[in-house]
């Protein structure tokens, strides 16, 4: 009796040579397999749920670029934005174009408005009336060329000209259609030359065409599914005259929203899906995005000018991280589109603040995880907007509680907040690389390549399994002061003319290195270089993947690779 000859083990390799987004919802190794394979692997003939190569599973602060999955840009607190003597607790905020095209950020606190622009020294404040102050959330929504402070159902609105030193009591014009006073709110949306402003839980008051000084509650009063206990949280207009109504429970439509408002009328979109947070409410392209509670959802255009509301949150691919959501603090989140991403703020883990910003790429239709800011920093962002900074349009961060104004996607590789530099802390963890199955493997060795710059990064194995994992790397750092090549010396980092030589490891510039070129200091951009690495692994598991940890500088990951064979079948007994 003898057994046959064991068959070699198969060589196999997998691997990806660009990125594009973040699946935190599936199998780590469902993420590159093809649709067909990877149902009968799941037994789940829902193949939409398959992902294409080039998924991890999850990151942190990164931006999917180019097939590299890089480090998100820096956040810093501008001195035009921020007076020195600080604001105190910011109670609201709001956008002004002066008739001249210029635009404003406007900051409310207690005693009165700032007004503040790019290379403008943030000290000009427009006062209240005596005696008025704010103690409570507030709102500035301009229209035409004045702005109006809604203040809430038990205080009056107050309206500023655009040009004047305080705001003043709003005077009804001399004549109009409608002829009630503006109503109190909490906010107003303007669209089709009309302000609206949610009157009551379930009702819609529109001003007098042009002029917004007058109301009528008969005329102009629009009921939202009457008689239903959930209550409106946020409006929103989109094209083709359509007004978005956002109930905690259900989506509405005003539509025909235009002339003399006799043609509007009230369609559901949805009665099983609501809106949790109104400041999450951000328009793309053909879509309005919002938070609901099931997630990230979108408004879609389809045939006949009808609107549907997808039944599938966009956020799936990371519903991990909308579950890790503080839902009883979910009404504070707040969102933007900038850049061709949708920014969300969101309080996880926990906090009571928004202490993560999670990002989608409307162009791609791809996550790319989510931000987080160094907890010393404590920052906690209250409301996105977009304004002027530097002679580019940028996304402003405010911070209601600390009282801060923040200006985004500025610089790269650090944070710095209140003249203090963090670092911005990278993670990112590849797809389960499994090479076409789901049969056990013997995994040898993991390559990868990146383009870095002043990084000290951590690279660890990870298996299938519960915390199986193998560290690879730790803080791998790379020497500015040495080459690439063997036997071509050392760099001397105060030379100017050798900052540039080519085959150096790193080539940051450190603002207190002082390189003086003709007389002056001259602080280098970020430049990147490109490093290939490798190492055993010796993992047995039916997938392998790769995470990698930046804490400093920039690590933008081009490639991985994976190696191993497949475990082979045993012999067969023969006579």
């Amino acid at each position: 009796m003898r057994y046959s000859q064991q068959p070699n083990p198969e060589p196999v390799t997998d691997g990806d040579t660009g990125f594009l987004g973040v699946n935190a919802l599936l199998d780590p190794a469902l993420l590159g397999m093809d649709s067909a394979l990877a149902s009968a692997v799941s037994n789940s003939p829902d193949s939409r749920r398959v992902l294409m190569p080039g998924m991890v599973q999850d990151a942190q602060n990164c931006r999917f670029d180019d097939g590299k999955i890089a480090c998100r840009a820096g956040t810093i607190t501008p001195p035009d934005f921020n007076p020195s003597a600080g604001f105190g607790t910011i109670y609201g905020d709001g956008i002004f174009s002066d008739p001249n095209r210029r635009e404003w950020l406007l900051v409310a606190v207690s005693d009165g408005v700032y007004r503040l622009g790019d290379g403008v020294a943030p000290t000009r404040k427009i006062t209240f009336p005596a005696g008025e102050t704010i103690s409570g959330a507030c709102e500035l929504v301009q229209t035409f060329d004045t702005v109006l402070l809604f203040r809430g159902e038990d205080a009056d609105v107050l309206e500023w000209d655009g040009t004047a030193t305080a705001f003043t009591a709003i005077t009804q014009t001399s004549s109009g259609t409608f002829t009630e006073a503006i109503p109190n709110a909490d906010y107003a949306v303007v669209m089709a030359g009309r302000a609206f402003v949610p009157e009551s839980r379930d009702q819609i008051a529109a001003s007098d065409l042009a002029d917004y000084t007058r109301w009528d509650s008969t005329l102009a009063s629009f009921r939202i599914n009457s008689g239903e206990d959930d209550s409106i949280v946020g409006l929103a207009s989109y094209r083709r005259r359509i007004l978005g109504v956002f109930k905690d429970q259900s989506i509405h439509m005003l539509i025909n929203v235009e002339g003399d408002l006799s043609d509007v009328a009230v369609d559901e979109v949805s009665g099983e899906i609501g809106c949790v947070a109104r400041k999450s409410i951000a328009g793309v392209g053909g879509d309005l995005l919002w938070l609901a509670p099931q997630g990230v959802m979108r408004f879609t255009e389809v045939v006949e000018n009808s609107m549907v509301a997808q039944e599938v949150p966009v956020s799936e691919p990371i519903q991990p991280i909308i579950e890790r959501i503080n839902w009883q603090y979910a009404s504070a989140a707040c969102a933007c589109v900038h850049d061709r991403f949708y920014h969300l703020a969101v309080p996880l883990d926990g906090a009571t603040t928004n202490n993560a910003v999670l990002v989608y790429d409307t162009v791609t239709r791809q996550w790319q995880g989510y931000d987080t800011y160094a907890t010393a920093a404590s920052v906690a962002i209250s409301r996105f907007r977009r304004t002027d900074y530097l002679g580019r349009r940028r996304r402003i961060a405010l911070d209601y509680t600390a009282g801060k104004v923040y200006v985004c996607d500025f610089g790269r590789g650090e944070d710095e907040l209140d003249g203090t530099l963090y670092d911005i802390a990278q993670s990112m963890t590849t797809r389960g690389y499994a090479a076409g199955d789901s049969g056990l493997k013997n995994w040898r060795h993991i390559a990868w390549s990146a383009d870095t710059w002043r990084p000290s990064v951590t690279v660890t194995a990870v298996v299938e399994g519960v915390n199986e994992t193998r560290p690879l790397r730790t803080s791998l750092t790379r020497d500015r002061s040495k080459y690439t090549v063997h036997g071509a010396g050392s760099v001397d980092i105060t030379d100017p003319t050798e900052l540039d030589n080519p085959h150096r490891e790193d080539y940051a510039i450190l603002a207190d290195d002082a390189v003086v070129m003709d007389g002056a200091t001259d602080l280098f951009p970020v430049r990147e270089q490109h490093y290939e690495d490798g190492l055993p692994i010796r993992e047995k598991s039916r997938w392998a993947a790769a995470k990698f940890e930046n804490a400093q500088g920039t690590f933008a990951l081009k490639s991985v690779t994976v190696n191993g064979t497949r475990k082979p079948n045993l012999g067969r007994l023969t006579s």
